[in-house]
């Protein structure tokens, strides 16, 4: 019994002189065990296109746009006929058909809002917050990026000093992120105002960006082997070196989980990185539900401690999830959903 209240004594006295000791503890203690509920099972082909819309999934196949609710019931088949299709879920549903140079703009239910023949060789296309729609294309070998209005109306043409390799956006702002390699390798992240308004930049060099991820309070730089968050200045809050990264989480609860090479996994919080303890060297991907998260191998989908909830005869192709508790999974011949619970 003395020895107990000994172990006790010295834990608190550890806490005292270090706080990140209970930390640590306790958020290894309080891994919640996440599990799944089939929910439904959807014959799907291989070119399927998929994206999250809100609290749905909108897959497009053989010139069919569909949307599946949370109860897994189809809300609405619009037939587009388009052969390859950008699909990608902004404010709305944009499509974007390189083929024609024609993009579509379809609400939660189904319906075009908006359909629009635009300049040819488009590379992207997305509907924003207040109203406003971009558009990017290129002109004389170079990058461009339209600005429209509520109706349509062209706000600003900028003319870009690199190649588009990312865009993202708030209801202030709109950044792009540009590549340029004539000489040196040279990354640069743009902020404007929705007048095309040339707000706030930055350089990075000698180093690619694979991401932008957008936060509650600004953004995160995802690079090979670093990870930089900004606020929505475009200023560095904090900096993080990672050792040749594999893949990362989502953002949620303003935490990021990284994958390594090696098959380590961090997680980012506040101004600390952590090592997570997991059995499991070969995870691809990782969803992160903000108190825990869940894990995927080739075929497998594991818990925070790296026990199988679920194994699939087929190879996971893509993983996504919408209001943390509906997961659905594409395999090389069908889509099944799940609840998380």
């Amino acid at each position: 019994m003395k020895n107990k209240w000994k172990l006790i004594v010295i834990f608190i006295i550890l806490i005292l002189i270090n706080p990140k000791i209970f930390t640590a503890f306790s958020s290894s203690f309080n891994k919640k065990t996440t599990s799944l509920d089939s929910l439904k099972k959807f014959n799907v082909g291989k070119d399927v296109k998929y994206t999250e819309y809100k609290s749905n999934i909108v897959i497009y196949e053989q010139g069919t746009l569909k949307g599946i609710n949370k109860n897994a019931d189809e809300i609405f088949n619009l037939e587009l006929g388009i052969k390859n299709p950008t699909i990608s879920s902004n404010k709305y549903i944009d499509i974007l058909d390189k083929e024609k140079n024609v993009v579509y703009s379809v609400n939660e239910k189904g319906k075009v809002v908006l359909k629009k023949n635009m300049k040819k060789e488009g590379l992207v296309y997305k509907s924003l917050e207040n109203d406003s729609y971009i558009y990017f294309f290129k002109r004389d070998k170079k990058d461009i990026a339209n600005i429209y209005d509520f109706e349509f109306n062209l706000v600003k043409s900028i003319e870009l000093d690199g190649v588009v390799t990312d865009v993202e956006y708030t209801s202030n702002e709109i950044y792009i992120c540009l590549l340029k390699t004539d000489k040196n390798m040279e990354n640069k992240i743009l902020s404007y105002d929705y007048n095309g308004n040339l707000k706030e930049s930055m350089d990075i060099k000698q180093s690619a960006i694979l991401n932008l991820e957008l936060s509650e309070n600004g953004l995160y730089i995802i690079e090979k082997n670093k990870i930089t968050k900004l606020n929505n200045k475009l200023k560095v809050i904090n900096s993080f070196n990672i050792d040749d990264l594999k893949n990362h989480s989502n953002i949620n609860d303003d935490k990021l989980y990284i994958i390594e090479n090696d098959g380590d996994i961090l997680l980012i919080k506040d101004k600390e990185v952590e090592k997570v303890k997991i059995n499991e060297k070969n995870i691809n991907k990782i969803l992160n539900l903000g108190y825990s998260f869940i894990a995927f191998t080739d075929n497998k989908i594991l818990d925070s401690k790296g026990k199988e909830i679920k194994l699939f005869d087929e190879n996971i192709k893509h993983v996504s999830m919408i209001n943390n508790n509906l997961l659905f999974i594409i395999l090389e011949n069908n889509l099944q959903l799940f609840t998380i619970k």
